[in-house]
């Protein structure tokens, strides 16, 4: 968790400071990477509390899956909204 607070300060300090544009994708990519970890993880801990009831048992992978691709989702959005149709 420390070290996805670190690249996403360094990421946001990098486009602040001019950067050159490969050390910014490459900082943020660093951060997308964790946070997509930190997100998985969260992710299972819901579906194992869920667990408990026996309708959700079944559907537990459709949870799955849906949140799994919670960060390309998000990403995607956020480059639609910029305009960057070559990245989606």
């Amino acid at each position: 968790l420390f070290i996805s607070f670190v690249f996403i300060s360094l990421g946001y300090l990098a486009h602040e400071l001019k950067w050159n544009d490969t050390w910014c994708f490459f900082l943020n990519y660093l951060a997308i990477i964790f946070l997509s970890k930190l997100l998985e993880f969260a992710t299972e801990e819901v579906i194992a509390n869920i667990y408990i009831s026996l309708f959700l048992q079944r559907n537990g992978g459709i949870l799955n899956a849906i949140f799994g691709n919670a960060m390309e989702l998000i990403v995607s959005i956020i480059a639609l909204i910029y305009g960057q149709i070559t990245v989606v």
